[in-house]
């Protein structure tokens, strides 16, 4: 026969073996640094004026003691919600919660920078927004 006539055969096909499964996706949409849904998390927050300018890792600190910040109000209001309930309704949420409120800002102070931690209000912003729901109390 012609090399043109011979057919090629199809490749062996085993019959038991398992479908292909498709490869998983990256997520999409997931909230990395530097995303717009990341940075959404900064919003209302007083960041330095010259922020985008910072260098990254600079960025980064700052980024994370906002992102701390909001975790631990929102640990006290998950934790003590009869306290912080009692307490805007009386009036005097500084005392009802205040041994709470140390307790989280000396871990605050502990983990973030401390010339972020002196030269910004991020954990008071975060105890208004959060717990005072907007209220400036702190």
């Amino acid at each position: 026969p012609k090399v043109e006539e011979v057919k090629k055969e199809e490749p062996f096909v085993n019959p038991f073996a398992q479908p292909q499964q498709p490869q998983p996706q990256k997520p999409v949409g997931v909230a990395g640094r530097g995303s717009p849904v990341f940075d959404v998390l900064l919003a209302g927050f007083n960041l330095p004026p010259d922020f985008k300018s910072l260098p990254e890792n600079v960025q980064k600190a700052h980024k994370d003691a906002v992102k701390l910040a909001r975790q631990l109000a929102k640990d006290i209001l998950l934790y003590h919600k009869d306290d912080v309930e009692r307490g805007l309704a009386s009036g005097n949420i500084k005392d009802v919660l205040k041994d709470e409120i140390e307790k989280s800002y000396k871990f605050y102070s502990q983990r973030i920078p401390a010339e972020i931690v002196n030269s910004t209000n991020y954990f008071n912003e975060a105890l208004n927004k959060i717990i005072c729901k907007g209220q400036n109390l702190f």
